[in-house]
């Protein structure tokens, strides 16, 4: 169990370093996040480090937006699910679109 927080907080760590780096074309960005995503280090990803590494840039960005303002959160999120435009800005993130 430890040895998976270990691997989510590397991975929300590597992505992080990822979305501040926006200005990284598509073709850097891609090796660092397989990279952290091919959590067992075979040079491929599988449904299950895909879902993870996911989950964790999910889990991520809607720490974000709990800081967010009123007006800003309710746009994004609301309980605990983000909304449409909250989905749009994660993509855009993990895509290097914001």
């Amino acid at each position: 169990m430890s040895k998976l927080i270990l691997s989510i907080a590397a991975i929300t760590m590597s992505l992080g370093l990822g979305t501040v780096t926006t200005s990284a074309s598509a073709k850097d960005r891609y090796p660092q996040m397989l990279t952290a995503t091919d959590t067992n280090k075979d040079g491929m990803v599988s449904r299950d480090e895909f879902l993870l590494a996911m989950g964790a840039m999910y889990d991520q960005k809607m720490v974000k937006m709990k800081t967010m303002s009123t007006a800003s959160q309710a746009k994004m999120m609301k309980d605990s699910q983000m909304t449409i435009d909250g989905y749009r800005a994660l993509l855009g993130e993990i895509s290097g679109g914001q």
